[in-house]
């Protein structure tokens, strides 16, 4: 569903600016028309039905002929203002991620307000390939983070979804920091036809073309995402049409909340770094996971290696895992530029295509 948003103002500049922006970046969540002139404008609204009518400050608007449920909203040049004189405001010179943002909140909330519900989306089937690492400080963070990365280049649309319990999308990826997993957790707990719509407003898109949210504002927010919570979740993302697929990043445990992940995904894929103490912790995790899922299920287990080292790396042996590759050791390099490389190492493009086989 698209917002109809009608913008009034007699700043050619910023009139332009702003639909330019919104057409290269939001084209797929608002349709907006901009005019000078407020009697066309007014006239416009009408027929397009329009939900918001987005109007500079230096506008009379007392006697405004607006269509039934469209929503007036000042822009004004002041900052950290909800409102002036009890009609809704939003700054007029914020980043476009916000200023879009703030439209869609204002949007979502005026349309409960009226019992409007958001017409069932049909459910996209989505590939989701979960990561987990075999023990901590092997990097399974930053392979996931590169997989997204390294579809995104490709052409495909990719949600990378970080669900450790002290996970920092932020550090990978860059966006509005508002745009937080606090937003998602509480949409799903209010549990409505229009989360589908916040859990979309709520999401970051980076450079690289990847779809994230940044990080909750306290790691304790995230013991609040149980089983049935993490399963609203999926439900609730695959209404959203901006991305098929969902790289997920979690802590492993031996949970049913992480068996369900398991069961959920496309693909699930175990990161080691061939230590001796990462690959005997890796055969205790296949050992649990051998006793617990079923056979069609194992088949859908990989193993990558990361940091792997001539030097301090071996293969673990005796797992249900099938290897598919791996990366070696990346010196002097920030975190950001170690997840463009790997984006480009050949095994994540075996790993994208085993994904798709085991979808058929």
């Amino acid at each position: 569903m698209k917002i109809k948003v009608v913008l009034v103002s007699k700043d050619d500049e910023y009139k332009d600016r702003l639909q330019r922006r919104i057409l290269t970046a939001y084209s797929n969540r608002i349709q907006v028309s901009a005019f000078s002139d407020l009697g066309k404008a007014q006239e416009r609204a009408v027929e397009l039905y329009a939900d918001i009518f987005l109007l500079d400050e230096s506008e009379e608007h007392n006697e405004l002929l607006l269509p039934k449920r469209c929503t007036l909203v000042i822009l004004t040049g002041e900052n950290n203002v909800q409102s002036i004189g009890g009609i809704y405001a939003i700054a007029k010179y914020q980043p476009i991620s916000e200023l879009v943002s703030a439209v869609t909140d204002i949007y979502v909330r005026q349309a409960e307000l009226h019992g409007i519900r958001f017409g069932d989306k049909e459910s996209k089937q989505k590939q989701i390939v979960s990561f987990f690492s075999g023990a901590g400080g092997v990097g399974g963070s930053t392979l996931a983070a590169a997989f997204a990365v390294h579809l995104a280049e490709r052409g495909d649309s990719v949600l990378y979804l970080n669900l450790e319990d002290i996970g920092f999308s932020d550090l990978y990826f860059s966006g509005n920091e508002k745009n937080s997993f606090d937003k998602v957790l509480y949409a799903i707990q209010m549990d409505s036809s229009s989360t589908p719509m916040k859990l979309e407003n709520a999401l970051n898109r980076d450079q690289n073309g990847v779809y994230f949210y940044s990080a909750a504002s306290s790691a304790l927010d995230m013991q609040d995402m149980n089983e049935d919570m993490l399963e609203l979740l999926f439900e609730y993302l695959a209404k959203i049409e901006l991305f098929r697929w969902i790289v997920v990043d979690m802590n492993f445990a031996i949970s049913n909340r992480v068996f369900q992940q398991i069961e959920r995904s496309t693909m699930t894929v175990f990161v080691t770094d061939g230590s001796q103490t990462a690959n005997k912790k890796l055969q205790r995790i296949s050992n649990a996971l051998a006793d617990t899922l079923q056979s069609a299920t194992l088949r859908k287990l990989f193993l990558m290696y990361n940091r792997f080292s001539s030097k301090t790396s071996e293969k673990v042996q005796g797992t249900v895992f099938v290897e598919v590759g791996g990366v070696g050791r990346i010196e002097n390099a920030k975190i950001s530029e170690i997840v463009q490389i790997i984006s480009r190492n050949d095994s994540l493009d075996e790993l994208s295509k085993l994904n798709e086989e085991e979808s058929v």
